[in-house]
């Protein structure tokens, strides 16, 4: 989305398809060997498979993206990964299983949370309040309610998906956008919130005016 917004700013490209495509469900490890096999994979059961779409162009008017903001803290990249693909473990079926330790992953994201949530309102001069809806990437519904009652985010005005969709990775929240959309919660004029997590850790912000 970042890249896309400025090729379309700059006059390299006049629309923008941005496309992201998940599949979860190829880095679910099913054959385990033990309790501690079952723990390191956990977070692989909870996810589901998802994809998303959009078109991004120059607008007209006031509608569009106002503010954007991501943040990495690298050291903490070890809590969930992937290790299959790159130089170090570049072919074993054992390395292409999705890795975390899900309590950490969680603890980190929500002692990093108030000071991210403190350089995004200070940043953008916005409260959460100013926002119709709120969309954030989720993992699982606990996680995702102590992450609003740390942040201080409205749980009323987030779009709520993985208690039956699971956690879709990147395709999270394009597809709570659409959600939102088709069920009338967000329509023209609303003010949005983008909030993506990510392992990392990685926290990327965009406010946009629909």
């Amino acid at each position: 989305m970042q890249v896309a917004e400025a090729m379309v700013l700059s006059g390299a490209a006049n629309r923008v398809l941005v496309t992201t495509g998940e599949l979860c469900s190829r880095a679910i490890n099913w054959r385990l060997r033990n309790a501690d096999d079952f723990r390191r994979h956990f977070p692989g059961y909870t996810m589901g498979d998802a994809g998303a779409a959009a078109i991004l162009g120059r607008s007209s008017d006031e509608r569009g993206i106002y503010y954007r903001r991501f943040i990495t803290v690298s050291k903490h990249w070890p809590l969930a990964t992937i290790p299959a693909g790159g130089s170090m473990h570049p072919r074993g079926e054992e390395h292409t299983y999705l890795s975390a330790d899900g309590a950490a992953l969680k603890q980190t994201f929500v002692d990093l949370a108030p000071s991210v949530v403190c350089l995004l309102r200070r940043e953008s001069g916005m409260s959460f309040d100013a926002f119709d809806r709120i969309l954030i990437h989720q993992a699982t519904l606990p996680y995702l309610e102590e992450m609003l009652e740390v942040a201080g985010i409205p749980s009323d005005r987030v779009e709520v998906t993985v208690p039956t969709l699971g956690n879709m990775a990147a395709a999270s929240l394009p597809v709570a956008f659409a959600r939102a959309i088709e069920r009338g919660a967000i329509s023209r004029g609303d003010n949005v919130l983008w909030l993506g997590l990510a392992s990392g850790i990685s926290v990327g912000a965009m406010m946009m005016h629909v």
